[in-house]
């Protein structure tokens, strides 16, 4: 009867831990596995800079030895930053990627210097095939063609809840370049975004009857139920005046959640998945303001899909790490680097970037980004085999059965075998 190990999935799950050394101080070994840093999501989202902002104050803040709290003050109103700060009493912390562990390190206090390891989250064991993907595209491609009443050449696709976080507008910054690149090529696209800003959805005799009205969802109205919160923000704002502009890509909102038969309306085809979304595609974004993994894009990528990614998403450097370098369907847009001729000399130059400086950034940034993709979209069966044959070998290290044999359980032995040593010797000494 060796030690029992408790083991603490984020900040709420402390309090588990903390009881087992209450009860039983001598009979629990603790394990922290931290999936984000709540703070620096709080901060991330709130603040105008959003991460181009918070990750520069961060690389400063490490050169000038400053911790997080002492920029930004206090984050005791945080109940999850209190939980995650006693992290630092368990056996051992794991981060779920490398972002996560800089963050906890510029937390500070004991996790400047705690050992941190980086477990990154498991991918599906399931293999995509090219019978699959070639599924997946025909039924993507029959939808993108009845919304938009043509053929596109390319379907871009993202799909992700509506929050600030997921840095839905970007993805808009990126189209206005494509736009220009597409029509240099005579190419056309479709990009479709489904995400809805609340959990429980529309009725399905609401779309019934919007689809009939005015063509849900390729139009919206405001005011009837159809927009709703920051949907229509970004329809308005964002869609409708890129849509005016643009004369190659045109943008769709699909405003529903969940993917159960007809929630989504009548066009979209039988037995039609999340799954087509990722794996069908001609393009999957991803570019989130803050994001400690990003799982479904990093899917997407293994499947052979192109994903435009934010250079913040956790599993850029995971990705990264099992491949040995970049993969070639992996776009970064690094919203972070600022242009040439903005410098930053402190921590507190970075803090004060706002939305102005962002949406410059952002504008400039996501030029190369659209560029790069223009490179590597393609309607080549034999680049899209290589670039899927590329992915299943990530696959293998990523998947969880690799995760949980090469990481996950050798940390939790070496928590076993060092506490136990280290009560052996303090034994010994009285």
């Amino acid at each position: 009867d060796g030690p029992k190990i408790a083991i603490a999935h984020g900040s709420l799950g402390m309090p588990l831990l903390l009881a087992t050394e209450l009860d039983e101080p001598t009979a629990w070994r603790t394990l922290f596995y931290a999936y984000e840093t709540p703070a620096a999501r709080q901060i991330v989202e709130r603040r105008a800079g959003h991460d181009t902002s918070f990750y520069n104050v961060m690389a400063k803040a490490r050169v000038a030895k400053l911790a997080l709290e002492t920029i930004y003050g206090s984050q005791d109103d945080l109940p999850e930053h209190a939980l995650l700060r006693l992290a630092t009493t368990c056996d051992a912390v794991l981060a779920v990627s490398e972002h996560v562990a800089d963050e906890l390190r510029f937390v500070g206090g004991r996790f400047a210097g705690v050992p941190l390891e980086v477990v990154p989250l498991g991918m599906t064991g399931k293999a995509v095939t090219p019978a699959d993907r070639a599924d997946a595209a025909g039924r993507l491609r029959a939808y993108a063609a009845t919304l938009a009443g043509f053929e596109p050449d390319f379907v871009f696709t993202h799909v992700d809840p509506m929050t600030v976080s997921k840095g839905l507008w970007r993805d808009v910054r990126v189209l206005e370049h494509l736009d220009g690149q597409l029509k240099r090529q005579g190419c056309r696209a479709l990009y479709l975004l489904f995400s809805s800003s609340t959990a429980d959805g529309h009725a399905p005799e609401e779309l019934t009857a919007w689809e009939a009205e005015y063509g849900w969802p390729v139009q919206h109205r405001a005011g009837n139920g159809d927009l709703r919160e920051t949907e229509a923000a970004l329809y308005l704002e964002a869609f409708e005046p890129f849509n005016r502009r643009a004369g190659n890509v045109r943008a769709i909102l699909i405003n529903q959640a969940g993917w159960g038969e007809g929630s989504l309306g009548r066009r979209m085809p039988p037995g039609m998945t999340v799954a087509d979304c990722l794996h069908g595609a001609d393009l999957v974004f991803g570019q989130s303001i803050y994001e400690p993994f990003g799982l479904r894009t990093a899917e997407a990528a293994l499947a052979g899909t192109p994903v435009c990614m934010s250079n913040v998403c956790g599993s850029v450097p995971a990705l990264r790490k099992a491949a040995g370098e970049l993969p070639e369907n992996v776009i970064v847009a690094d919203y972070v680097k600022m242009p040439p001729g903005y410098w930053l000399g402190s921590p507190y130059d970075a803090l004060a970037i706002d939305q102005g400086v962002r949406d410059w950034v952002e504008q400039k940034n996501s030029l190369p980004a659209a560029h790069t993709l223009a490179q590597r979209l393609t309607v080549d069966d034999a680049v899209r085999s290589a670039r899927l044959e590329s992915g299943e070998r990530i696959r293998a290290a990523l998947c969880w059965d690799g995760i949980a044999e090469n990481m996950f359980l050798p940390a939790m032995r070496r928590v076993l075998q060092t506490t136990v040593r280290r009560k052996s010797t303090s034994q010994l000494k009285r």
